[in-house]
């Protein structure tokens, strides 16, 4: 008998450690994810920075009203350095004016600051079209050229 004591106070504390980065982002990515699925954007927008938030705003503006989100399918999760991250999904959904099913997939680039993992931009990189109200606001590197990454989100 005091050896099992002796094993749940030695195991104990293993039981309540922090989660880690990888964890964080998992937890966040899906909250945010989940969130604007059901068209909760109040709750999305908890897990957005604070400089990507109208963006975000706008982009989602027919979730939920010409848009029907289906599913949201979470396939990958990347952390590229400590405060940076990419995390890529699958969205399902199909206009509310029609019964054709579509499919995007989307990359998602997350920051990690003192609040924790909020998300930065995001992209649709395959699938249908249609699937944002209109395409991320276009960044400019220091040199003045485009990044390489392009949003063929466009309607």
């Amino acid at each position: 008998m005091r050896s099992w004591a002796v094993l749940l106070l030695v195991s104990l504390p293993a039981c309540f450690a922090p989660p880690g980065p990888m964890e964080r982002l998992n937890m966040s990515a899906y909250d945010l994810n989940t969130a604007t699925r059901f068209g909760r954007m109040d709750v999305a927008l908890e897990h957005v920075a604070q400089d990507a938030q109208v963006d975000f705003m706008a982009r989602h503006a027919k979730w939920g009203r010409g848009i029907r989100v289906v599913d949201v399918e979470l396939s990958g999760l990347r952390i590229l350095a400590s405060d940076q991250a990419e995390v890529t999904l699958t969205v399902t959904w199909h206009r509310i004016d029609e019964s054709l099913i579509r499919a995007s997939a989307i990359t998602q680039m997350w920051k990690n600051d003192k609040n924790g993992w909020k998300l930065g931009e995001e992209l649709r990189v395959s699938g249908s079209p249609g699937i944002f109200d209109r395409p991320a606001k276009a960044k400019t590197a220091h040199d003045g050229s485009k990044p390489p990454r392009v949003d063929l989100g466009q309607l």
